[in-house]
């Protein structure tokens, strides 16, 4: 995924999209192909984020749900979860990397989901 940073690899996991109705939660990742960014806490380099997010299509807003930071050499640094009720949204500014990917996941169908009465082939 194209960003303004050449330093940045960005990636959306699709597999993962889930929707309900206007809502969209989806992993990604974003990676450093030259680690430039260090961890206040451990001091490590950061090579890797991993993220699940969500977004709102008609609000234009976006929360984390999940993450976690991987260093150089592969190891975890810190991960966070959120639930419900610790969850903040915040509004995706126009123009930004999050306004494209807002568009390309609020773009993607919902997943058929298979009932519990459909048969088995």
């Amino acid at each position: 995924m194209p960003t303004n940073a050449p330093n940045v690899v960005y990636a959306i996991d699709f597999d993962s999209l889930e929707r309900q109705g206007d809502v969209v939660r989806f992993r990604d990742k974003l990676t450093y192909r030259v680690p430039d960014r260090t961890d206040s806490a451990s001091g490590r380099l950061i090579k890797e984020k991993h993220m699940r997010r969500v977004m709102q299509c008609d609000r234009h807003m976006q929360g984390l749900l999940s993450g976690a930071l991987y260093s150089d050499d592969g190891h975890m640094i810190e991960q966070v979860s959120f639930n419900a009720e610790q969850l903040v949204m915040s509004a995706i500014p126009a123009g930004s990397l999050a306004e494209f990917e807002l568009n390309l996941v609020c773009s993607q169908p919902a997943k058929a989901t298979p009932s519990a009465n459909s048969a088995q082939p």
